[in-house]
């Protein structure tokens, strides 16, 4: 099982399957990859795994199995049971017209090189790859405690290089439910669809203008006060939805085609590929007027992105919601969204705001996957030993700041209040879509920086 460098163990671990809630095999590949080597393996319940190897006190090295398994329409890619297809171009690496799953196989191709390095100046290690991260961190939420050995932990799931991320917001899963009323008979229908929106990380990426399809939609619909029978957007909850579609009453499609097309011009300079379709639908009972008016109207009103930005650190999002997909299940409308924020306060806010509209509705409001934030830390030795030697190499500072996203280290510092940790990684664009792509070079100037800093801490 060797492999010669970070990028060919990304290869390899990249030909075994790891979506979200499937992660048993690529948990139990790292297992017999560890075995090989004659390291110290546990492997928990939710297939999380902590590998170690040296003697003494060692550093923490932890990143996530899963990734986010998303793909072009007219992809035939299998994420149960496909190897990715990996393409390089220009110096990057992507996918063909699927997820890259760099977040996180970076992170777990840089630790089995670790592995496999037989520098004597590098300290013990201790590697913990949890699951479920892209899903709620669910793995990080189930790992024991007590069981981790180090003091410092580098988490390696940040995204930019150069910039070390020392606080995360928290945030939870907002589920509502929907039932709607529908009308007796049957009438000829029209499926409109939105798409070619470029979509992207809920939390990185809510604050760069980022058309919503499931808002963009709504508002159409709402302005159009045009009638409804369907409304669906496939999509992921942490994800900015990249396309929704509604089937409609025919008759009604004329005045909202005229409405798309004065929102395909104003947001062209954003979505450049944003595109407005329609296709001849099954005929079907349309939702009662009042249905229709008080679905539109809660998409209408739904807060979806920046809430509040931080009164602290400048540029900074403070609070956010994400609508991130739309379904029918057993004759009621769901809609998942995400909530994201470092003050407490907000979080509260939002949830008020949406709990008030979804009684407005007639609707239900569930609320799962709460996780916690990480609070910055004035002082950090482990913080300031990775500047420095990230200075010396590159000969300039890196970027200190905080993040409007999750990451593990919130929930894994609730556990080891104890234990200093640090994020960072190569740069990745575009995660969580199709144009996901990680730059080499990137990839390895971060870790010829992480074995220095590693010998650093070893002192």
């Amino acid at each position: 099982m060797k492999q010669n460098n970070v990028f060919d163990w990304f290869r390899a671990l990249s030909r075994v399957p790891r979506v979200s809630g499937e992660e048993k095999a690529i948990s139990d590949w790292m297992v017999r990859a560890a075995h090989e080597l004659g390291l110290e393996v546990l492997q928990d319940s939710a297939s999380n795994i902590i590998i170690r190897k040296g003697e003494g006190t060692p550093v923490i090295l932890q990143g996530h199995l899963d990734m986010v398994g998303e793909k072009e329409a007219d992809s035939p890619h299998d994420f149960h049971q496909d190897a990715l297809d990996i393409i390089e171009e220009d110096g990057w690496l992507k996918a063909d017209k699927t997820t890259l799953g760099a977040d996180n196989g970076m992170a777990l191709a840089m630790m089995l090189t670790l592995l496999h390095d037989e520098d004597a100046g590098l300290p013990a290690l201790e590697l913990v790859m949890t699951t479920g991260e892209e899903v709620g961190l669910t793995g990080a939420h189930q790992l024991p405690e007590g069981k981790l050995k180090g003091n410092m932990l580098i988490n390696l799931d940040a995204e930019e290089e150069g910039v070390f991320l020392t606080s995360c917001a928290g945030g939870e899963t907002i589920h509502l439910r929907f039932t709607p009323k529908y009308e007796r008979d049957a009438v000829p229908c029209t499926r409109i669809t939105l798409g070619g929106l470029r979509g992207g990380h809920s939390g990185l990426e809510i604050n760069s203008q980022r058309v919503n399809a499931i808002k963009a939609l709504g508002e159409l619909l709402h302005e159009s006060q045009a009638r409804l029978c369907r409304f669906e957007a496939p999509g992921k909850f942490n994800a900015i939805c990249r396309q929704a579609s509604a089937v409609i009453p025919t008759e009604d499609l004329d005045l909202l085609t005229r409405h798309a097309k004065d929102w395909l011009e104003k947001i062209r300079v954003l979505e450049k590929d944003a595109r407005f379709s329609t296709e001849e639908a099954e005929a079907s009972p349309p939702l009662t007027g009042e249905s229709a008016r008080l679905w539109t109207a809660l998409l209408h009103a739904w807060p979806d992105g920046v809430y509040t930005m931080s009164p602290d650190l400048e540029g900074l999002v403070e609070s956010s919601s994400n609508l991130g997909l739309a379904e029918e299940e057993n004759g009621a409308w769901l809609l998942t969204a995400s909530l994201r924020s470092s003050s407490p306060e907000k979080m509260a806010e939002l949830e008020n705001k949406l709990r008030a509209l979804a009684k407005e509705a007639g609707g239900e409001i569930q609320i799962s996957g709460a996780y916690p934030g990480w609070a910055f830390e004035k002082e950090s030795p482990l913080r300031d030993t990775a500047a420095k030697v990230w200075q010396r190499l590159f000969g300039q500072p890196p970027r200190i700041t905080a993040i409007h996203a999750g990451l593990e280290c919130g929930v894994i510092k609730s556990k080891y209040p104890n234990v200093q940790m640090l994020s960072l990684g190569p740069t990745l664009l575009d995660v969580h879509t199709p144009r996901e792509r990680v730059e080499k070079a990137s990839v390895e100037r971060v870790y010829h920086f992480l074995r220095e800093l590693l010998k650093e801490l070893k002192g």
